[in-house]
């Protein structure tokens, strides 16, 4: 099917879906201050306590310098909190502040009820059709790799 699709069709929906979720992006960033980035490091962080640079480095697929400016971005922010790790006094572990928590959690509270809200004039098969793209969306843009390696993590 995707062949007889054309071209244009086709480089029209991925920016489409590329417009959306920068705009969707823009939207959280102006409300809460961060960027896209740094609100999937803190919910990388809110689900693997305890977390270090390099961690959230592989994760995010940045260099280890970037991921360190992140952090300490984050930290100057009140967001995390840096602590000398007690078994290897070399490594330092990342973790969410309770401001930080509370961030990511308005966060998510805020992107569930979006869904809840905007989802209401939907039919239940339109529902499922639209989770069923969302969870196969890596398919479709080729980054399973990615999403597989930080499912494992968790």
């Amino acid at each position: 099917m995707l062949e007889s699709t054309p071209r244009s069709k086709i480089d029209n929906i991925l920016f489409q879906v590329m417009m959306t979720f920068y705009h969707s992006e823009r939207v959280v960033q102006d409300q809460f201050g961060v960027d896209y980035q740094q609100i999937y490091a803190l919910q990388y962080l809110l689900r693997h306590p305890n977390g270090c640079v390099t961690d959230i480095a592989d994760e995010l697929a940045i260099p280890l310098f970037h991921a360190s400016r992140l952090i300490r971005r984050l930290s100057e922010q009140d967001l995390v909190i840096k602590l000398q790790s007690e078994h290897d006094r070399r490594n330092t572990l990342i973790n969410l502040t309770p401001a930080g928590t509370e961030m990511v959690k308005k966060i998510e509270e805020r992107s569930y009820r979006m869904l809840l809200e905007n989802t209401q004039g939907l039919t239940e098969d339109e529902i499922k059709a639209f989770f069923t793209v969302a969870e196969d969306l890596h398919k479709v843009l080729g980054v399973t790799q990615q999403v597989l390696r930080s499912k494992a993590s968790e």
